[in-house]
């Protein structure tokens, strides 16, 4: 199992660049970071509905510990969001 470099794929897709882009410049398959992006995304949605980590956790099916992730970056860039 390959390390996903979650970070850097939100950081490209939130500079516009498109998930075939990302995933050659980071030599990760395309629907890799299509499923990161997508995960992202739920977070950052649900996030915005108010819901706390577990319960963002519970209901997409990503590890507590991924969302967390996801959180801390949505917060970064989404700084609307605190």
């Amino acid at each position: 199992m390959s390390i996903v470099p979650r970070g850097l794929i939100v950081q490209l897709h939130n500079r516009g660049l498109a998930d075939n882009d990302i995933a050659q410049q980071m030599k990760q398959k395309a629907d890799v970071v299509q499923s990161c992006i997508v995960d992202y995304e739920q977070v950052v949605s649900l996030l915005r509905h108010g819901h706390t980590v577990g319960e963002i956790s519970s209901v997409t099916g990503i590890p507590e510990k991924v969302t967390l992730e996801y959180l801390g970056l949505a917060y970064r860039f989404n700084p609307h969001l605190k």
